[in-house]
């Protein structure tokens, strides 16, 4: 850090500045962007002083400087934000107008960002503040202990997070990212954070830590990463110092070359001996265990160098070497150091899962679990349905492996089963989808009973969902019967929209269902539904091919009834030959040809991931999750976006030179 009386250009000093005499202070008025604000209609005031030039924004009892223009940037979209707030999402608005800013509006495919843009940081970029999102969790005999991790890095949620002040003693919100509002976490990676940073302070008086995202509000998704969203994801900047030795402050990330210099800023480098300080207290955290710190190979092997020559102990070396990791096919991270911390072991009970590998020492509930799972199943036979929806909801967060291990489940299931008919809606829906996701094969003539007597159009779709979340012959038999089924469906909330009717979205499920003996049945819809012989199906001869062409990989582009008449054909001619032959004979059909051993037949699938017809890719990257053993869901993805993921995957096992396509 320059000394206070140095008048050499401030770009890297701290922005510790506080307003001067010589400064005017002017109030400006500014709506966030969140959730909250638009429906109680409630701005937030932000104090700014214009002191030599500069814009200092007093947060709290925080401050923290921008530049004119970046403030500009920054004030612009948050302004237009507060005029849609303020009119167009007032209760007594225009039905008409209101969509235009309380709902996200269709984005043209060149806007959204692809999963490579999401992978990457992007500091220079200014966004909107990240609304605030209110989640809802039940808190039954949870230990009030503040937040809760739910769900994994990369599809789960925060619930209660806390707030990583933006300016604290000794660490700073970079001016990039602040305005995002990204900066949300659980209690304990915002305590590793401060803790780590007051270490390095100790170590090396004066030093500040520079933090990128954590989560935003509530958790869930960011545009700028695939992971981050619930709340154990944390990205921090390296620290930095000019050849005098002083800290620089920069606004953005800065990437690090392998000389270890900075690419985009003169005299400066890679600070190594507060790097690694900050490594140190890192690893060794006694409360948040990390997982991974993901890292450049080259920035990684000069920290435990610098380690090694400076006397650190053996187990903070070994600790350090296990969790410094360069990903695969991504950004190699050389500008930055993500932090994921496995799930707290309370967090574990509410439905927590980490992903990966996991770390010596990580929070395990051991017996708790058990005992939390025997606790839940009491409480479905509760007298008040909060609690009853409550104990179902988080049994289909539970991780269904570790549940099935526990046995014993017969009287939970039974639990379960008889809250599918229960007077709350809620508890409805919840037992419904806690079958499906615990997979419970002997719920299926239950859930296909409940699905004829239900009058909720969301429930419909749950129950549905459970059908095929379920599986096996049984589920598909039930799934066939709702094809003739046209009372509707509607996802349920956030996405309140009716969707389709019961037989559409059965025949949409069938065809993601991976069971040749539907294919007969959908034929025969598929006739009916062109002939208009017999009962006529809900679903759309469109969607009917849809799925046999999801189920076959093969496809007929004629018009409905020589579709059908092509399709009952084919039926006679491969109805006998098993599943995978179809499938093989569909990649073949599309230029894909089989080559010999494991690394040619990925190959082979990676470049039927990218082929035009949507079948080919989508069967594809089934074949993908087979060989990998994982399922990201990749199938409702774009084309790109999945092969991105897909290529990254077999980069990070196989090499980069055999997966580049």
């Amino acid at each position: 850090m320059k000394p206070p009386g140095d008048r050499e250009s401030t770009a890297h000093k701290a922005p510790r500045t506080t307003v001067g005499p010589r400064g005017r202070v002017s109030l400006i008025l500014i709506a966030r962007a969140s959730a909250a604000s638009r429906r109680r209609n409630l701005f937030e005031f932000v104090k700014t002083a214009v002191n030599r030039g500069s814009l200092i924004v007093v947060h709290g009892r925080n401050a923290f400087k921008l530049g004119p223009l970046r403030f500009l940037a920054a004030l612009l979209p948050a302004v237009a934000t507060a005029a849609c707030a303020t009119i167009a999402c007032r209760p007594d608005a225009p039905a008409p107008e209101a969509p235009h800013c309380c709902a996200e509006r269709p984005r043209a495919p060149s806007e959204i960002p692809t999963r490579r843009d999401r992978l990457t940081i992007e500091p220079r970029v200014l966004q909107p503040p990240m609304p605030l999102v209110r989640r809802a969790h039940p808190r039954l005999n949870f230990p009030d202990h503040g937040t809760i991790a739910v769900g994994s890095a990369v599809d789960g949620v925060l619930i209660d997070g806390v707030e990583l002040p933006p300016l604290g003693p000794h660490h700073e919100i970079l001016a990039a990212v602040l305005p995002r509002r990204t900066n949300f976490g659980t209690d304990e990676l915002v305590q590793l954070l401060t803790d780590s940073a007051a270490f390095v302070a100790r170590q090396h008086p004066g030093a500040v830590l520079h933090v990128g995202n954590l989560a935003r509000p509530g958790g869930g998704r960011l545009p700028w990463s695939v992971s981050h969203r619930n709340g154990l994801d944390a990205d921090i900047g390296f620290y930095l110092s000019d050849s005098q030795g002083r800290q620089i402050t920069p606004e953005h990330f800065v990437q690090i070359d392998s000389e270890l210099r900075c690419v985009e800023l003169a005299d400066c480098h890679l600070d190594v001996p507060r790097t690694w300080s900050a490594v140190q207290a890192l690893v060794a955290h006694p409360r948040a265990t990390v997982q991974w710190l993901f890292v450049a190979r080259h920035i990684s092997d000069a920290l435990l160098d610098h380690g090694r020559e400076h006397g650190a102990s053996p187990g903070d070396l070994m600790r350090a070497a296990l969790l410094m990791h360069q990903p695969r096919g991504s950004s190699p991270h050389d500008n930055h150091l993500h932090i994921r911390i496995h799930c707290p072991t309370e967090d574990l009970l509410e439905g927590c899962r980490n992903i990966g590998i996991p770390r010596s020492g990580a929070p395990d509930p051991g017996a708790d679990f058990a005992k939390r799972v025997a606790q839940l199943a009491r409480l479905l036979r509760s007298e008040d349905p909060g609690h009853r929806a409550g104990a179902a909801q988080i049994l289909a967060l539970l991780d269904p492996d570790r549940v099935a291990g526990l046995g014993q489940s017969t009287e939970r299931d039974r639990a379960l089963i008889r809250l599918l008919g229960d007077p709350a809606e809620g508890v409805r829906r919840a037992s419904a989808e806690a079958l499906g996701r615990l997979r419970t094969r002997t719920a299926v003539p239950a859930i296909a009973a409940a699905l004829q007597r239900e009058r909720s159009a969301q429930q419909r779709h749950e129950l549905l969902e459970a059908l095929s979340r379920i599986g096996g012959a049984a589920a598909a038999r039930a799934l066939i019967q709702e094809l003739y089924d046209d009372r509707p469906t509607q996802r349920p909330a956030p996405v309140n929209l009716p969707e389709s009717t019961v037989g559409m979205r059965a025949a949409y499920l069938l065809g993601r269902s991976e069971r040749g003996g539907v294919v007969r049945p959908l034929i025969t819809a598929l006739t009916r539904a062109t002939k208009g012989a017999g009962a006529s199906p809900s679903a759309s001869p469109a969607e009917l091919r849809r799925a046999l062409r999801n189920l076959t990989n093969h496809a007929f582009e004629q018009d409905d009834e020589f579709a059908a008449e092509s399709w009952r054909e084919w039926w006679r001619t491969n109805g006998r030959a098993p599943r995978r032959r179809w499938i093989e004979a569909g990649f073949e059909a599309a230029g894909h040809f089989r080559g010999r051993g494991r690394t040619a037949e990925i190959r082979r699938l990676l470049a039927a991931v990218r082929d035009e017809q949507p079948f080919v890719s989508y069967n594809a990257r089934r074949d993908l999750s087979r060989l990998s053993g994982r399922d990201p869901g990749s199938e409702g993805w774009s084309r790109a976006d999945a092969f991105f993921y897909w290529s990254r995957w077999c980069s990070r096992h196989y090499g980069e030179k055999l997966c580049r396509q």
